[in-house]
């Protein structure tokens, strides 16, 4: 997301630093990362930390970054307009507040509900929300929940939806393909719904009329809950061998999966946006999922989405209805892909960006 939206500034004639860290997700630290890249449209800034292998109290970990390094890349740098991606890092975020005290600031904290166990970032995203002339959402339901948790008045939050790119590849699942292939893309977890949806698969999978295959994507976040699906499976019989979990998908691997895909079908237990979704259509993808969270905004209105109520038995109907008909999930899928084209772009997200800068 940050890489994507960071050129769009650069093909708008602005240059660009990326501050991150040198932790890949969820919490693996890479030594042999180089502090700064200034090859290519866009310098990348790396900061050190301290510990290594941090407790995981959040989704990112509480790590210590040194003042000093954060200062030094900011005079170096010298930014006219800061935007914060992430509350995650939240140590880094203060001491660039700290040192940029003339840029123009908007902080985007993709926000989540707190669990009583993170109560304790209430008090900190408070002080750091009053810190910055904006804050930026991606739906009015996420702006709601940042006025409630960090008391941030409306007039403050400015909605910017986020963008969605389609990379153009010649898929290898395609060709000698006879089944339907759905496709569900996000963290293993219990908070992504794989296992619900398995279960439906595996429901429906008997009595539909063609082959079917269904392929999760993504890393196990939850151990527990990838091993609850692989029990599953192994008592799923033949039905069982018809679904596929590749933990390893790199993004030229995914857009391979989503030009083949026949249907993208996932059932979270929240989304404050979705972006899978609407990547999923930007292929011309039909997609099922049920209406949690943002969901119903962002894709209510969507001819290419089927929004089921939440965990009901009738995803399972609208399922099998979509490996059926050919006919229908080619109606929804071109639906959803000029919805998508119309909608969402990040050329679109990073316009308003620099809209909003300049009212600063």
């Amino acid at each position: 997301m940050i890489e994507k939206l960071a050129v769009e500034f650069t093909y708008a004639g602005h240059f660009v630093g990326v501050l991150t860290t040198r932790y890949s997700f969820p919490r693996t630290y890479h030594r042999d990362l180089v502090n700064k890249e200034d090859d290519g449209p866009v310098e990348i800034y790396r900061l050190s930390s301290w510990p290594h292998q941090p407790l995981p109290f959040y989704a990112a970990p509480l790590t210590w970054f040194s003042p000093l390094e954060v200062r030094q890349i900011v005079e170096n740098f010298r930014p006219d307009a800061i935007i914060y991606m992430t509350d995650k890092w939240f140590g880094a975020n203060f001491w660039v507040r700290l040192f940029s005290n003339n840029s123009k600031q908007i902080w985007c904290p993709v926000f989540h509900d707190l669990t009583p166990a993170k109560f304790w970032l209430r008090p900190i995203n408070w002080v750091f929300s009053k810190m910055v002339s904006w804050v930026g959402v991606v739906s009015k339901l996420e702006a709601e929940k940042v006025k409630k948790a960090y008391g941030v008045s409306l007039a403050k939050i400015k909605l910017i939806p986020w963008g969605v790119s389609k990379a153009a590849v010649a898929s290898p699942f395609a060709s000698s393909r006879p089944e339907v292939l759905i496709i569900a893309v996000g963290r293993i977890s219990r908070h992504k719904g794989q296992k619900w949806l398995v279960e439906r698969f595996l429901e429906v999978a008997p009595t539909a009329e063609v082959p079917c295959r269904l392929v999760l994507i993504g890393e196990a976040e939850e151990p527990q809950e990838l091993e609850a699906i692989r029990s599953l499976l192994s008592r799923g019989g033949e039905w069982g061998e018809q679904v596929i979990v590749d933990l390893s998908a790199n993004d030229q691997k995914l857009a391979e999966y989503y030009s083949a895909a026949d249907v993208f079908a996932l059932f979270p237990e929240y989304e404050s946006f979705g972006l899978v979704f609407l990547e999923a259509m930007s292929y011309g993808v039909p997609v099922l999922t049920h209406n949690v969270g943002a969901l119903k905004e962002v894709l209510g209105n969507n001819p290419g989405a089927v929004l089921v109520d939440r965990y009901d038995q009738a995803a399972a109907a609208s399922l099998l209805h979509m490996i059926n008909d050919a006919a229908y999930r080619k109606e929804l899928g071109l639906k959803g892909q000029e919805f998508v084209r119309q909608n969402y772009s990040w050329k679109k997200c990073a316009s308003e960006f620099l809209s909003l800068m300049l009212k600063i």
